[in-house]
């Protein structure tokens, strides 16, 4: 009976250890990721971080504070329980802030400053054509001045524009910073500039011309780039255009007018008329005065 007993035993412990085997749980390797694999470590140090903050017993006690009122704020006294309902309760003294007068004084400045018309000089010209671009120069900077060293350097963005004078007829370039107005570039539509692409792009010119913006003559290598191809082969049209009227009104300056010169060359005798006449009454004054005898 007692083998019996230790072999039945024995069988239910072998059981339970083969079902606890089975309800075993296999554990996989599993990558866990920082989030620094990607960075490198360039300088550590170990230390110790305070944070400026509540403490924790300090949060607990605020809390329980606020969840469990005092015995004295949570009853009433016996005061205000056996006080009638219908003796009312002295209402509080309103104060009323007195009212703000507006003051009417009136100040005169002490110095008047007048209205003063500014000319820009463009009053006597008329835009052919303009476009918003953005401009560079070809030159040394500041800290490369008197090296010799050149570079590329944006002078500023604005309206480039082709203007032509009321009266004489002639055409210029003139273009001037945004905001601030400034002249960034200014120089005659000489029939001579020749615009050439620039290196590895097809929205912006290259050009050398004397420039007058800085107030005396130089010569200045320009750059004007546009926000597209075609910006840029519209501005080239009009810019040829204003080289070629400026072409003919320069060489109009040089040739006779359309009557051949008639005009300048009667001009010219009857200057030529006025002083022979007056060169023959003075001679004939000196005859006179020969004629006369002299006092002996």
């Amino acid at each position: 009976m007692a083998m019996a007993m230790a072999m039945a035993t024995s069988n239910r412990s072998n059981q339970r250890t083969d079902d606890m085997n089975d309800k075993q749980v296999k554990l996989e390797e599993v990558e866990v990721k920082s989030g620094e694999e990607d960075e490198e470590v360039v300088y550590g140090i170990r230390s110790k971080l305070f944070i400026f903050g509540e403490h924790s017993s300090t949060r607990r006690h605020h809390n329980h504070h606020h969840r469990y009122p005092s015995n004295q704020s949570a009853t009433m006294s016996t005061e205000e329980e056996t006080k009638p309902a219908t003796e009312e309760t002295p209402k509080e003294a309103t104060t009323e802030e007195p009212k703000e007068e507006e003051s009417t004084a009136q100040f005169e400045p002490v110095v008047k400053l007048e209205e003063v018309e500014v000319k820009s000089g463009e009053e006597d010209e008329e835009v052919v054509y303009g476009i918003r671009s953005k401009l560079f120069i070809f030159g040394e900077t500041l800290l490369d001045a008197g090296t010799g060293n050149k570079t590329w350097k944006e002078r500023g963005i604005g309206e480039a524009r082709l203007l032509r004078h009321k009266e004489h007829q002639r055409l210029r370039l003139l273009m001037r910073q945004e905001k601030t107005m400034k002249i960034i570039a200014n120089h005659a539509m000489d029939p001579r500039i020749k615009l050439e692409p620039n290196v590895g792009s097809d929205r912006s010119w290259v050009w050398s011309a004397y420039d007058f913006a800085e107030g005396e003559l130089k010569e200045t290598v320009f750059a004007l780039r546009f926000a597209d191809s075609d910006i840029a082969q519209t501005f080239k049209k009009h810019f040829e255009e204003a080289q070629a009227e400026m072409e003919k009104l320069l060489a109009g300056e040089d040739k006779p007018g359309e009557d051949g010169g008639k005009a300048a060359d009667e001009a010219a005798e009857a200057l030529a008329g006025l002083s022979t006449k007056e060169g023959e009454e003075e001679g004939k004054d000196k005859d006179k005065d020969e004629e006369k005898p002299k006092a002996q």
